[in-house]
């Protein structure tokens, strides 16, 4: 059970910093570990704040820069005009630092041969055909299994002590999650991708590790108490009844319902889809706006959404923006985002403490974040909230592949929440 959560906004610097002070000096000096999350912004000292939060204990201090709460709404308020930080305090018995350094893969080449591409970046060397098998392990330059075995260093902590492992991370995080689920498959993961900071410390994110600046790897905490996680989509909407995966390899959808050309049954669903119309046909749409596929449980609700980035209409492959396409026998959706970019968020007071993790669109400007003269606050007490507009990694325990990653929908939330009494 962490010591302290909570979440700080204010639109007057000067406000934060003294919140931010009154909780610094409540915790400092005691052995603890403060894990934190400060909103990126150009036209503020960030690093007064970090100075103070290392104060509780420099040794022990894990943080980031993150999106602004773009969008975001609450019952105490819109939160998008606000700087923020949030901070964890636990006590050493119930929580580890870590910081890795795992590889992530490099930028996957399959699937690049295809009629629709998303992007100008995508249109580079094609993944050349062959009539021989494919080495999927070289498709994706994964490295071999023993390096990515490697474990993180938790000192003296036994994995079977792991209950879930709280993390923020740079873009490149395949490899530290191929590690944690095979060294902890029963502990809950989450993982948030830190957001461009280019404009502010001309890093492309930025890691904050005891007194050193990161940009790259993870840093995080493995927790020992008990939580549980919940993973909620909002902005979707679902375009298609649910479908079968006959057969899909590597991030290809080879196949649905009997029906090995996808691609096809994607576009005739957007073909009558509200939206598509002469001007905006159906191919376009799929170029230019964000289309996913979700795989879909019992329940009917999805747990695992993907960006699907490319298709061919000819050849009939669907390739998902993640490392593996959903499995053969998965049952599956077509989504689009929303035309609203806002996502609510229910924070109830006296609730358990719980980590929440939300994805935002791109903040354009901070400029009207600040306002000197406004003396007024948000505080969310046992909440820790942290936004990104790049993704959220997050695993269920017995989850090989994560059910978010890179380009999930604005709106996606993963919350860690603390059990009470344990």
């Amino acid at each position: 059970m962490p010591l302290h959560l909570t979440t700080i906004l204010a639109r007057n610097p000067s406000i934060l910093e003294h919140h931010i002070r009154n909780v610094v000096e409540r915790y400092t000096r005691q052995n603890l570990i403060c894990f934190f999350a400060l909103t990126a912004n150009d036209t503020v000292d960030w690093t007064r704040y970090w100075q103070l939060l290392r104060s509780i204990n420099e040794s022990q201090t894990v943080g980031c820069l993150s999106s602004t709460f773009s969008g975001v709404k609450t019952p105490r308020g819109d939160l998008s005009r606000y700087l923020g930080c949030s901070i964890g305090v636990f006590d050493p018995s119930e929580a580890v630092c870590f910081r890795s350094t795992i590889q992530g893969d490099r930028q996957a080449q399959v699937g690049r041969w295809h009629s629709f591409r998303k992007s100008e970046e995508d249109a580079g060397t094609p993944w050349p055909l062959t009539d021989g098998p494919i080495s999927w392990d070289d498709v994706w330059g994964r490295r071999g299994e023993a390096e990515d075995s490697v474990s993180l260093d938790l000192g003296n902590t036994r994995p079977e002590d792991v209950q879930s492992l709280v993390y923020f991370t740079d873009r490149s995080y395949q490899g530290l999650s191929r590690s944690l689920v095979q060294s902890y498959p029963l502990a809950y993961k989450v993982g948030l991708i830190a957001t461009p900071t280019l404009t502010v410390t001309e890093l492309p994110a930025t890691l904050l590790h005891q007194n050193s600046i990161l940009s790259t790897g993870a840093i995080g905490l493995a927790l020992k108490k008990p939580y549980t996680q919940n993973l909620a989509f909002q902005n979707l909407q679902s375009i298609s009844e649910p479908m079968h995966v006959d057969n899909s390899q590597g991030n290809i959808i080879q196949s649905l319902n009997g029906d090995t050309n996808p691609t096809q049954i994607l576009l005739r669903i957007l073909e009558n889809t509200p939206g598509t119309t002469a001007s905006n046909p159906a191919a376009f749409r799929f170029l230019n706006e964000k289309v996913f596929i979700g795989q879909v449980g019992a329940d009917g609700k999805p747990y695992r959404v993907v960006h699907l980035t490319s298709g061919d209409p000819s050849r009939g492959g669907l390739a998902v923006s993640g490392d593996v396409a959903p499995t053969p026998g998965s049952k599956v959706q077509f989504f689009t985002q929303t035309g609203s970019p806002n996502t609510t968020l229910e924070l109830q007071s006296g609730s358990s403490k719980k980590f929440s993790f939300v994805t935002v669109p791109e903040l354009v400007s901070s400029d009207e974040l600040i306002d000197m003269d406004d003396q007024q606050s948000i505080v969310l007490e046992d909440v820790f909230l942290a936004a990104t507009d790049v993704g959220i990694v997050a695993h269920r325990p017995g989850d090989k592949e994560a059910c978010t990653g890179l380009d999930c929908p604005v709106g996606t939330t993963v919350s860690l929440e603390a059990i009470e009494g344990l």
